[in-house]
């Protein structure tokens, strides 16, 4: 058997990828570019101008090497809603997706609780590689109302790359989970951010590791991180 693939950054017509010849399944795609977000094509060969049609579209993001402490993300560059570099948005029923704030330059990570979620959705934000030279912090920039009697949920999560379980550095619910800080007569808009400074276990020097939100919705107000 013998397969085309077609593959390229952010293209949307197998014509205009790179172009290899695959024997066997699984097939391997060397030398791509990390942190970056690829349109993957395929059609058969069956014969000397014998072809299938191409398929739709597979996408895949690459990965990125660890980054050094201090590690900030604004999501400044986020604007694909399906892909932001060197992050993983999968993992959730639900993703979150950038959000402009009008008169300023802020990018947030928006869930979008109230408006699309149904109850019992979630989202999944996990960040790249950290390499911690030294006992670290997180600091946790987010804006929320709490909604009486919807009692949405938000855990945070740290593990060293390559460990199976994630450990709980901090979980945000209920009427915890408000920052009393958004505009009046508008909860789900975004507001002033509440900052919270959270402590990374000891243990994690001279390690990777990765962090990652779990946003869990009971149709509350929106989140903004």
């Amino acid at each position: 058997s013998l397969w085309q693939i077609s593959y390229g950054i952010g293209i949307t017509n197998p014509t205009n990828g790179t172009k290899v010849l695959a024997t066997a399944k699984p097939f391997v795609l060397s030398g791509l570019t990390s942190g970056s977000h690829y349109s993957i094509f395929t059609r058969k060969i069956c014969g000397v101008d014998d072809t299938s049609a191409w398929t739709l579209a597979t996408f895949a993001n690459t990965s990125c090497a660890s980054f050094a402490m201090p590690f900030v993300e604004d999501f400044a560059a986020w604007t694909n809603p399906d892909f932001l570099a060197c992050w993983n948005l999968e993992g959730g029923s639900q993703k979150l997706f950038p959000q402009a704030t009008s008169g300023t330059s802020l990018i947030s990570a928006r869930a979008d609780i109230f408006y699309t979620w149904q109850v019992g959705d979630d989202a999944f934000l996990s960040s790249p590689q950290i390499a911690i030279t030294q006992n670290a912090i997180l600091l946790l920039e987010w804006s929320k109302e709490h909604r009486a009697a919807f009692n949405d949920s938000m855990i945070v999560l740290s593990r060293i790359v390559g460990a199976a379980a994630w450990d709980t550095v901090a979980v945000y619910e209920g009427t915890s989970f408000a920052c009393n800080c958004t505009p009046t007569g508008s909860p789900n808009q975004i507001g002033f951010l509440n900052t919270d400074t959270l402590s990374l276990p000891a243990n994690y020097v001279g390690q990777n590791i990765e962090t990652a939100l779990h946003i869990i919705g009971n149709k509350g107000y929106n989140l903004y991180i």
